[in-house]
């Protein structure tokens, strides 16, 4: 039988120091790292990339706006190499052989809302995690470009800038992808535990929601009055938390992506347990998905719309700028496709 792909979901937070979001220089590093097909993140023999990158506006029934997304593939280029075989007459033998491979996962990115919906295509795809680390990789590197042609401009005026001091009124990109989650998912993995000791929450840097619980959202302001690095709420209990109320807790930060989540306990036999969030993040079964790759980031965009309409994933408010999408719109007409 085939392998049925799942679908997941992540928020996607992307900060320039604490003045800066994503839109604020979506044209400028944003979109550029994503479309130069010459950048590579390179480790020994394996490298990194985005593959077929586009643009487009998505009609997505019940929104009033269209969603304007970034979407394509990220490809993983390396050669496996086996060391020995097995023969049932001889046993183990040395035999190494090597071969080219390059799994890849497709993804689109909701430039509206900032969430990433994301869909391994092959076994031993890029993760999650790798593609906002190679995204902040490649980032970090038109951010550079990018500074360093301020400072060439600032030399031609009457007021010419250092480079330190660009970089300082410009900061360097941090991107961070965590995974989101339904009550149902979050309840499936802590039905794992039979006494939950440990149960933390790390605030995350946002892009510009506003949290719907009241205790997260006093803890980041806290956090950024203070220009706190790290943020933590923490839980223990060596007689064991109480499993539902954490249920609640986790599916009130966890489901929109706005906290990494890690827990700790033991099973009904003893075993040591640990959790975080891609634990239990949603897994969507990936069937009836196009092959149109224009047709296939329309279909992931709407499915997420779909799970929020179901109340399987539950976003935070968003604050974001409609004008300064508008704007990239409007500058990106010529080569934004239509969904």
């Amino acid at each position: 039988m085939p392998r049925i792909p799942t679908i997941v979901f992540a928020n996607l937070t992307c900060r320039f120091g604490n003045d800066f979001f994503l839109l604020d220089f979506a044209r400028e590093v944003v979109l550029p790292a994503f479309a130069d097909s010459g950048l590579r993140r390179n480790f020994g023999p394996t490298s990194y990339f985005f593959l077929n990158v586009g643009i487009i506006d998505i009609e997505v029934a019940g929104e009033r706006d269209s969603q304007l997304t970034v979407y394509g593939r990220i490809v993983k280029d390396t050669i496996l190499t086996r060391s020995q075989v097995y023969s049932p007459e001889s046993g183990l033998i040395a035999d190494e052989e090597s071969m080219p491979s390059a799994p890849s996962a497709f993804f689109a990115l909701d430039l509206n809302n900032h969430k990433l919906v994301f869909l391994p295509e092959t076994p031993y795809a890029p993760s999650i995690a790798v593609f906002a680390s190679t995204l902040q990789n490649f980032m970090r590197r038109k951010h550079t470009a990018f500074v360093r042609s301020l400072y060439e401009a600032a030399k031609l005026t009457d007021e010419p800038k250092t480079l330190e001091s660009l970089f300082h009124q410009y900061p360097s990109p941090d991107v961070e992808a965590t995974p989101m989650a339904s009550k149902g998912s979050i309840q499936e993995f802590l039905n794992s535990f039979a006494k939950l000791t440990h149960l933390e929450f790390r605030i995350l840097n946002t892009n510009a929601e506003i949290q719907r619980q009241q205790t997260f959202r006093e803890l980041r302001e806290m956090k950024d009055k203070l220009r706190a690095a790290k943020t933590k709420l923490v839980h223990d209990s060596k007689d064991g938390l109480d499993i539902e109320v954490a249920a609640e807790e986790i599916d009130a930060s966890a489901s929109a992506g706005n906290q990494a989540v890690v827990l700790a306990g033991t099973a009904a036999d003893g075993t040591e347990l640990r959790g975080s969030n891609d634990n239990f993040k949603l897994r969507v079964l990936a069937t009836d998905v196009p092959e149109n790759r224009v047709a296939k980031a329309v279909h992931l965009v709407r499915e997420y719309f779909k799970q929020v309409g179901q109340g399987r994933l539950r976003p935070d408010q968003s604050e974001a700028d409609s004008t300064k999408i508008a704007q990239l719109r409007e500058n990106l007409d010529g080569s934004i496709e239509r969904g």
